[in-house]
């Protein structure tokens, strides 16, 4: 609500969504109001994964107390009318040493052929490539060689800078980022099997392969909970710290389990050197609903992912 009035809702505790406040009273002091309601195991089609609201009064088994109220950062951002980006789609190709950039921007109407971006990749300070192209447009830029690859022994992340252009000169928007270039897999079995042999009795298995190598992921189970904050982490280094302990112990893989946890976590993740298997947080019910329901919770989750 500003000022009282109605501006946007959103339906789901896992995916984030954007609200414009530019329908505002016109006054120079407003009144901002974010609500939520949580309705955890009381409404059946309501993804919850672990939480439990009786939790609070009798802790038990595998259901956790449940958080009350917002559990994930919320910030004000100023844009520019002229237009400013959205949404980012990153994708690394190892195999042609390049990586695709595409630009999700909000523009006025009719202006959109006056839209252009720029990205330009870095290696440290070291500017390695840019390239443009329209709002809207998939551009591929290649990668001077030898590709520094991303892996768990070695985290490495390129670092991209992507400016929203209006006009030939008019800068809207600029937003800084990264990426890692690596491939993950699943294949297949050779015909012989010589490849994918061992497990019981000598089957044949599929593998997972990172950056065409076998790779094979040793990790935990990471929940989330947090004594303080349950679903809440205390500070930025309180977020880090069992990723940290993960990697002294030699680990190179983790689950998250039942959660889609703060974008933030995911960055250390990166950064630190892990693969992250990610659960969809679980519901009560059956699949009757899913296309109405949980579909479009389950598509706003992968997007923010991917």
């Amino acid at each position: 609500w500003v000022d009282g009035l109605r501006i946007c809702s959103h339906v789901g505790g896992y995916d984030p969504f954007t609200c414009a406040l530019s329908a505002s009273t016109g006054e120079e002091d407003i009144e901002i109001i974010v609500g939520v309601y949580d309705a955890t195991e009381e409404n059946p089609y309501q993804m919850r994964g672990k939480q439990q609201r009786s939790a609070f009064a009798s802790p038990s088994g595998i259901m956790y107390t449940s958080s009350s109220g917002i559990w994930d950062t919320v910030w004000l951002e100023c844009v520019s009318r002229k237009g400013y980006i959205v949404d980012l789609d990153i994708r690394p190709d190892v195999d042609r040493g390049a990586v695709q950039f595409a630009v999700d921007a909000q523009v006025q109407p009719g202006e959109v052929n006056q839209t252009t971006f720029e990205v330009t990749v870095y290696d440290g300070a070291k500017r390695l490539a840019s390239a443009s192209g329209s709002a809207g447009d998939k551009i591929l830029i290649a990668l001077p060689t030898p590709i520094k690859l991303w892996s768990p022994s070695s985290p490495f992340l390129y670092s991209a800078n992507v400016s929203l252009r209006h006009g030939v000169s008019t800068q809207t928007d600029s937003i800084s980022t990264y990426f890692g270039m690596r491939k993950i897999e699943v294949r297949s079995p050779s015909p012989d099997g010589s490849v994918f042999r061992g497990g019981v009795a000598g089957h044949v298995h599929p593998k997972i392969f990172l950056n065409n190598e076998p790779f094979y992921p040793l990790g935990t189970l990471d929940q989330g909970w947090f004594p303080d904050g349950l679903y809440t982490a205390p500070t930025d280094e309180g977020l880090r710290f069992d990723l940290e302990a993960m990697k002294k112990m030699g680990f190179n893989a983790v689950r998250k389990h039942m959660k889609v946890d703060t974008r933030r976590w995911y960055h250390h993740a990166d950064t630190l050197g892990f693969v992250v298997w990610q659960d969809l947080p679980a519901w009560s019910a059956g699949s009757d609903r899913f296309e109405e329901v949980f579909e479009p919770s389950v598509r706003a989750i992968w997007k923010l992912l991917r």
